[in-house]
């Protein structure tokens, strides 16, 4: 039977290098989905996601669920807040850091080589 519904529970946890929480929620091995992936990011006050050369060729797109913080996309840095939409284009450089006193919670959507 084909799923279509995935509840935060039955997502795959993994913790990042950087010691970010990350679940997948939408993934080719769970659901099916051929050209994307789904999932959320939680970080904690004053962690950061992504590094100084982190870009990938797949575009990927954020909405801010809870909290703020800063996005750096190449070279511009911008305020992220509650219910912001973000863009990082193919190939861009991106960082995510969590500025404020709460987690800062992220909805994701990418699109890896390897699902396209």
């Amino acid at each position: 039977m084909k799923k279509y519904i995935v509840t935060i529970s039955e997502g795959i946890e993994k913790i990042t290098d950087t010691g970010v929480f990350r679940k997948l929620l939408l993934l080719p091995e769970n659901v099916g989905i051929e050209t994307c992936e789904m999932g959320v990011l939680m970080l904690h006050p004053g962690q950061s996601w992504g590094y100084p050369d982190h870009h990938h060729e797949d575009e990927e797109a954020y909405f801010v669920l809870e909290g703020k913080g800063i996005q750096i996309i190449d070279d511009e840095e911008f305020e992220i807040a509650k219910y912001m939409a973000i863009y990082m284009p193919p190939n861009s450089v991106h960082i995510t850091k969590n500025t404020g006193n709460a987690p800062l919670w992220v909805l994701y959507v990418r699109t890896p080589e390897e699902y396209r």
